[in-house]
């Protein structure tokens, strides 16, 4: 049996509770900047990547775009010696564009 002398004082459950409480708060405040400097992270990352990507392409469309004006100024002649290497050049384009877009919807 306690002596009464050993008796918690009043207020010392509701005390540790509320240190319970605060350390947990800690935790979760800690989590969550956690958390939202990763996130941060992570956009600034896939909007490099999405950046990088729609330079690229956009060099791409210029450069197919010229050849096909170059192209059209030519020759009858000229056109048919020169279609299988434009259709190549507009196959890569539009595979470069599907490739960029399937890597768009991966980013979380």
């Amino acid at each position: 049996m306690k002596k009464r002398s050993q008796k918690r004082k009043p207020g010392t459950a509701k005390a540790n509770l509320k240190k319970q409480w605060q350390a947990h708060w800690k935790e979760i405040s800690k989590k969550f900047d956690e958390a939202k400097r990763e996130g941060r992270r992570l956009f600034s990352l896939s909007k490099r990547q999405y950046e990088t990507s729609l330079r690229d392409l956009e060099r791409q469309r210029k450069k197919l775009q010229s050849d096909l004006r170059r192209l059209a100024g030519r020759g009858d002649l000229a056109w048919t010696d020169v279609k299988k290497g434009f259709k190549a050049a507009a196959k890569d384009v539009d595979r470069a564009v599907k490739r960029a877009v399937a890597d768009f919807r991966k980013i979380p």
